[in-house]
């Protein structure tokens, strides 16, 4: 058996095991003052650098992490911005929000935090840094302030949460792909689950099975009772 390669981005493997909380509003509406406060966030977050460090918005990053020589696990994802300041780094998790910034807490919200690990996770070992700084940052749609709140991480700690992430999404992915190798199995010896054949049902099974060995459409009218489903699901499988 080769390896089992698997694509999945870092938002995806958070949510599978940590739940993000519901956000109020339309989808389009939310998702284009989302890129407003972002790219707001991202001049702010300039000019208080300033002249003492650097700054870099939406920088892409990646892992293959392999289990077992089994599964291989692609994950990919783009931290909202990086600040370097004096050799030391911070990865910055840019959220927009319309609650109001002093109620907001530091745990509000553990599916942000688990995002903003898996960057910081994945630049520390790119880099190979044994420590590196996260911010999660809350941009207020109204009024267009942030307010920001720090961890600092070194990589032990990191690795450990990643790792609770990665296995129970590997372990899913490990059920569901042996099932479909016992599926595909029982498939293999399916016989058609009736004695015979209907009249001109096996015409149209064979009919099915070509059109969709070839890639092509199959439209096919026949009066009640010719098994049309069965003639059509038999072949499909």
């Amino acid at each position: 058996m080769g390896v089992y390669k698997i694509n999945v981005s870092v938002r995806d493997l958070v949510s599978f095991s940590i739940p993000l909380k519901e956000t109020r509003g339309s989808f389009l509406s939310l998702a284009m003052e989302g890129i407003e406060g972002h790219q707001l966030t991202h001049e702010l977050l300039k000019q208080q650098i300033g002249d003492t460090g650097n700054y870099k918005k939406e920088r892409s990053v990646s892992l293959i992490f392999q289990h077992h020589k089994e599964y291989e696990l692609h994950i990919s994802g783009r931290l909202d911005g990086l600040i370097e300041i004096n050799n030391n780094l911070s990865v910055c998790e840019i959220k927009t929000t319309d609650t109001s910034l002093e109620l907001l807490e530091k745990d509000d919200n553990p599916a942000y935090w688990a995002q903003g690990r898996c960057y910081a996770y994945m630049l520390a070992k790119e880099l190979g840094l044994e420590h590196i700084t996260l911010l999660l940052i809350y941009h207020h749609r109204a009024n267009r302030n942030i307010r920001s709140f720090e961890e600092h991480l070194n990589i032990n700690e990191l690795e450990k949460f990643f790792h609770s992430l990665v296995f129970p999404y590997i372990n899913s992915i490990k059920k569901q792909h042996e099932w479909q190798l016992i599926r595909n199995q029982s498939i293999a010896s399916l016989t058609f689950p009736f004695p015979e054949f209907r009249k001109g049902q096996r015409k149209m099974c064979a009919s099915v099975y070509r059109a969709i060995r070839d890639g092509n459409k199959q439209v096919i009218q026949a009066p009640t009772g010719i098994g049309k489903t069965l003639g059509a699901l038999f072949p499909a499988i």
